[in-house]
């Protein structure tokens, strides 16, 4: 398990620390412009922003994706992230669960329940990494037809 920490604690690192952006690709907004159109009779306390998604009322169309779980430097982040889209009314989305299903003994990293009682929850998982599990705790959360072959092997 000391591997998997490690290595989840060195994308922190990397993500904080490292050049992580493209070289040369971008995200095309500086071919964008954008006409002022002012709306002097709007009341801006009069706007709403909430909606309804799945069920769950969120304050704005806003998702803040946690990067990773399985460190307990991991954990500390999940839960205060966790915190401001509760506190904000934002919708909130765990990182990969890989961790978690290989090592259930770090499940602790990814609770944010505490903290995030009842709104709305995302979370990822490589979508190979399923059919490679073959033990039940994996499938209980996840039962998509097993995959012949996985592009990402």
């Amino acid at each position: 398990m000391a591997d998997i920490s490690r290595r989840k604690d060195d994308h922190l690192d990397l993500a904080t620390s490292g050049d992580v952006a493209f070289k040369q690709t971008t995200t095309l907004f500086e071919n964008v412009r954008l006409v002022h159109d002012a709306l002097p009779e709007l009341a801006f306390g009069e706007i709403d922003t909430s909606l309804e998604l799945l069920g769950k009322r969120l304050r704005a169309p806003i998702l803040i994706a946690g990067m990773t779980g399985g460190s307990d430097r991991a954990e500390r982040i999940n839960k205060e992230l966790a915190a401001i889209a509760e506190e904000r009314g934002y919708a909130f989305g765990l990182g990969s669960q890989r961790a978690m299903h290989k090592h259930p003994e770090r499940s602790h990293t990814y609770a944010v329940r505490d903290v995030r009682p009842a709104r709305w929850y995302s979370v990822t998982w490589g979508s190979c990494r399923p059919a490679r599990c073959r033990a039940p705790k994996c499938w209980r959360w996840w039962q998509p037809p097993v995959p012949t072959r996985c592009a990402s092997t």
